[in-house]
Order: structure tokens, then sequence, then C-alpha cells
């Protein structure tokens, strides 16, 4: 197995990111690494459907753990929300920057349903920092091409992020 380049992008003073047409039947698996310069965060990924549409119905769930390092923590989860799946969580203050590492699986399945795992991190004072894990699902049967990445505080971000899927060569070890 191996992790391919797919894709990078930059980008300026925008509260949302859309990425499209990165997810293909070639891979089952994608890797999203994304970093935000400013202390917006990172806040909700949203789905983009096979015509281009950014998918906004309330039928996004997620299930989340954020800790602090005053040892505070907390489980989020939501089970239809038109905002996405959380994958970070807003700082106390303003913070120095985010990173997201997101594992997205079969999106492009029209008969099954897109999932993720995640885990992000929050940069901003000793005790405003956050550190988030968690799982999200889309359960609709939707052919999934890309993904959009709204900042949680609404506010304009820069930052950058690139996607690798992940390339199986030798598949007889899966059990079915």
């Amino acid at each position: 197995m191996s992790w391919r380049y797919i894709h990078s992008q930059e980008w300026s003073n925008v509260a949302a990111v859309d990425v499209t047409d990165v997810f293909t039947t070639d891979f089952k698996t994608y890797r999203i690494m994304a970093q935000d310069d400013d202390g917006f965060g990172l806040g909700y990924i949203k789905f983009i459907d096979g015509n281009g549409s950014v998918i906004t119905d309330d039928d996004y769930k997620y299930a989340g753990k954020t800790i602090t390092p005053t040892g505070s923590s907390g489980n989020a989860n939501d089970t239809g929300n038109p905002y996405g799946i959380k994958v970070a969580e807003r700082p106390t203050s303003h913070s120095n920057g985010s990173l997201l590492n997101m594992w997205v699986y079969n999106p492009t399945d029209p008969d099954g349903v897109t999932t993720c795992t995640f885990e992000s991190t929050v940069n901003a004072s000793s005790s405003a920092s956050r550190a988030r894990i968690g799982v999200g699902l889309l359960p609709m049967r939707n052919v999934v091409t890309g993904f959009r990445i709204d900042t949680v505080t609404g506010g304009n971000t820069t930052g950058k992020l690139k996607v690798y899927g992940l390339a199986y060569k030798d598949l007889s070890w899966v059990v079915v």
C-alpha cells in the first residue's frame, strides 16, 4: 500500500474552501492534511456531490472528543445537522493556527455511505488550545467527489491543504 499525491491547494482571506473533483474510483481511502494559519479554525467539513454542489442536507452525523491543556474534555455528537462534520473545536481565544488530519472512506460508492475519521489541533494560549478526534458520516447514497472546509468561527482564514489517495497494490489479504 502506498499513498499517492492527488492535489494541493492554498487559500487566503476566505471563510470556506471548496476542493472539487479529488475523489475518484481510483481510490477507496483518502487522506486530507490541512493547515489554517490565521486561527479561525478548520471547523466543519461538508462533502461535494458529483454535480459540484455542496451537500447541505441535515444528514451529517459525527461524534468527537475534545481535550484541553487544563485537562477538561468533552464529548460532542450530532445526528443530523446542516453544518457538516465538526472536525475542530473553537478555541476560547484567537488561535495561532490549526491542523487537521482526516481520512475519508468510500466517497465514490453510490451504494454505500461516505465515512471519515479525523484528528485536529488548535494552537492558542496555554489554556485555550484544543485537540479533537472523531468520526463522521454522510449516510445519504451520494457519489462524493470533493469537500468543503468551513471555518468554525465564520471568519476569513489563510491556509493550505494536500490530498492523497491510498493505492492498494494487492488486495488478496482482504477477507470477504
